[in-house]
């Protein structure tokens, strides 16, 4: 790999006094500002920008701490000034010697891999997600100590008690029949040795209408493989249980102590569908990635417009509803909005740039093929976490105490207030344990893309790429950075749901209200919450800050960066394909569960457990999804922040060399020919490294769609 200087360009040293300067260290020993880094502040009514520049021999002999270059000045002047960073002043330079308030406003020219030393960062928090893993272990061993796992293969009767636990000997439920009539008493079972398989027989069964026990004769039933329960084999009594069971809403406790042994299957088949089909989903984006944009935008507006009008038939044909007559109306309405939105030539031009964003990122993934291992690593812990949380989740609910409720079944467990808080805590550590598993994710693969996407090309295949880099993106991540994964997850996580809230009233602001309004609601929306997503760890990965000065340093590469101003709308558009791959994936590995549930029938009868079983498997599928489509939209938004940040460094490294040039030349003749020679010279170094992609290099100077017909075998090529 070639020796880089500052500005990312070959060469054999670093040259220039100013080139010396940034190359000898990138951390100030004095405090927290870096070289790279910039500050915003005000001078009268102008706005201006200094980045850091480090240490001069002019600012030893005064008070100065710094040497800043004015970035927004025509002449880009190199001052001495004293920067407070306890109270945000600055004096001394441009400001003159009135302290002026200044704020964190990032780097502007970000450092290239590895010329970063990475450091801990986000110690403090550290600790306090140290306390609450420590506070989950706490409460697991209370778990194992109180939770009785064992009865969760269990009926309940209608005084709350598990047969078989309880009930000792009779591990079987029974709903006798009805005192005044042929139906069954589903309000009321009973617990039994084994299931009646006649009507010769008799029982004790509760009466309601008397609050008493009464000898009631049975009716044939029958165990289906693993069910606890006893089913009626008379086809009106079945059929009177299935809908009783299909319309009631168990509470989860009673549900859970009713699914079959054999359920535990229902979590390695779904994750081995979602596996499969996210591995399809990538090959499907890989090489047709038009074709699967044309498909989304057909299959998205005719899907509508068919459910609409099969609505409206029944409500026209079969069953005159209003809920039918609405429900059919406002699918057509919808239709309708996907025809006009998604077909009309701006909407097309936006899906052909996600498309090729997308195109860049299979592009990096096929080249650096380490990174399809990170989807595994990321499910391997997903799932580990799921099933640890699982089963203490599972034991604290067997520590509740049956409720006991005269002449009906209990509806759930009781608890004490410890209990219902250690629950609760273990619910909220289990969403933020998940949405660290994410950003870690989200981190190793912007580590690993910036990695390769700094690696320059020779001959059009880029030469000395690291060797296991996601292992090794993993190791620095939590080696280095665990704490600020652990703060930026909790973070995004708890402010997720605001964001989404102000990006809606962003738009609707920008319909209805003034432009003071509105800039003010944007503004919170884009520099406040806004901020805090997972951009922050694509800048964590290359300039190792903290969280949130990562995250003002990636919104300012991104959004406000006057090299590259097409990178706003590029950034995050490939999100159409992320949404439509994780349903997906989701839908595939819910229909897998059902169909193998329909095959063995682990459930017989019983269509709530059934149901039950469905949504275990997507909710297990999700994850997997979401590793696969993670992978996808942070490699393509680490290649465009890449990207931003090649371009920042190219044009500042021309401009300090054309006035370098041109301020050593005298006459206007002479300035003009120095500029323009180094302007052939520039051109001759860049021509030397060629990093971006040619997918993103084809996006940029635009992409023509390429369609194309699908086949197995082209798929699977």
């Amino acid at each position: 790999r070639p020796p880089h200087n500052i500005v990312g360009f070959p060469s054999s040293r670093p040259r220039g006094d100013h080139i010396r300067r940034a190359t000898v260290g990138n951390m100030l020993a004095a405090d927290d500002l870096r070289i790279g880094q910039s500050i915003e502040f005000k001078v009268g009514d102008e706005t201006h920008i200094a980045m850091i520049v480090g240490r001069s021999p002019k600012c030893e002999d005064s008070d100065a701490t710094h040497c800043v270059e004015i970035v927004t000045a025509k002449d880009r002047p190199e001052q001495a000034v004293s920067l407070d960073q306890s109270f945000g002043l600055m004096t001394g330079g441009i400001v003159g010697a009135v302290p002026t308030k200044y704020k964190f406003k990032g780097f502007h020219l970000p450092p290239l891999p590895d010329h970063q030393q990475h450091h801990c960062t986000d110690r403090r928090f550290l600790l306090c997600f140290a306390l609450a893993l420590g506070m989950c272990c706490r409460i697991a061993v209370y778990a194992f100590r109180n939770g009785r796992i064992g009865n969760m293969h269990h009926a309940v009767d209608y005084e709350g008690r598990m047969c078989g636990i309880d009930v000792p000997g009779k591990r079987m439920a029974f709903w006798c029949r009805r005192k005044d009539s042929d139906l069954i008493n589903l309000r009321h079972p009973i617990c039994v040795e084994h299931c009646p398989s006649s009507n010769e027989t008799v029982h004790q069964c509760w009466d309601h209408a008397n609050q008493s026990l009464v000898e009631m004769r049975d009716y044939p039933t029958g165990v289906f493989l693993h069910s606890p329960y006893c089913w009626p084999k008379e086809e009106r009594l079945l059929e009177q249980v299935r809908e009783a069971r299909e319309n009631s809403v168990p509470s989860p406790g009673k549900l859970l102590v009713g699914m079959p042994r054999a359920a535990i299957w229902v979590i390695p088949i779904a994750a081995g569908i979602s596996s499969l089909i996210g591995y399809v989903y990538f090959k499907l984006l890989d090489r047709f990635v038009d074709c699967v944009v044309d498909i989304f935008v057909k299959f998205t507006s005719y899907l509508f417009l068919v459910a609409g009008c099969y609505y409206l038939l029944i409500y026209w044909k079969v069953y005159n509803s209003t809920r039918n007559l609405v429900v059919g109306c406002l699918l057509i309405s919808v239709s309708l909005f996907a025809f006009m939105f998604l077909w009309s030539d701006k909407a097309q031009s936006s899906l052909n740039r996600a498309a090729g964003c997308i195109e860049a990122a299979c592009e990096c993934i096929t080249e650096e093929a380490s990174l399809l291992l990170e989807p595994l690593i990321a499910m391997v812990l997903r799932m580990l976490i799921l099933l640890a949380f699982l089963v203490v989740l599972v034991l604290l609910v067997t520590c509740g105490a049956p409720q006991i409720v005269a002449g009906r079944a209990r509806h759930g467990w009781g608890y004490t207030s410890e209990q219902e808080f250690y629950i609760c805590y273990m619910v909220l550590m289990f969403l933020w344990m998940m949405e660290l598993t994410t950003s870690l994710s989200q981190y190793v693969l912007a580590w690993v893309t910036e990695r390769w996407y700094f690696t320059p090309y020779v001959d059009d295949v880029k030469i000395d790429k690291k060797h296991g880099a996601v292992f090794k993106g993993y190791a620095n991540a939590l080696r280095w950075h665990l704490g600020t994964l652990a703060y930026g997850s909790l973070l995004i996580g708890v402010l997720r749901i605001p964001r989404i809230f102000l990006k809606i009233i962003k738009i609707l602001t920008n319909l209805v209200m003034n432009k003071g309004s509105r800039g003010r609601v944007c503004k919170c929306a884009d520099q406040g919450i806004g901020r805090i997503n997972k951009n922050a760890y694509i800048g964590v990965a290359l300039t190792t800050e903290s969280f949130m000065q990562a995250a003002i340093s990636a919104d300012m590469m991104l959004n406000e960066n006057k090299d590259v101003q097409s990178i706003a709308w590029l950034n995050g558009m490939q999100g159409i394909f992320q949404l439509g791959g994780l349903i997906l994936i989701t839908a595939a590995a819910g229909f897998g569960t059902f169909v193998w549930v329909t095959l063995t029938k682990i459930c017989g009868p019983d269509d709530a457990v059934r149901d039950a079983l469905i949504w275990v498997g997507c909710i297990v599928a999700f994850p997997i999804g979401l590793s696969y489509m993670t992978l996808f939209d942070t490699v393509g938004d680490t290649i465009l922040y890449c990207w931003a940040v090649q371009e920042r460094r190219y044009n500042y490294h021309k401009e300090r060399l054309n006035k370098r040039n041109g301020g050593n030349i005298r006459g206007m003749f002479s300035t003009f020919m120095s500029s323009m020679s180094a302007e052939d010279a520039f051109g001759e170094e860049r021509a030397k490294v060629n990093y971006a992609p040619p997918a993103l290099r084809e996006l940029l100077l635009g992409r023509q769609p390429r369609l194309a017909s699908l086949s197995p075998g082209d798929l699977f090529w």
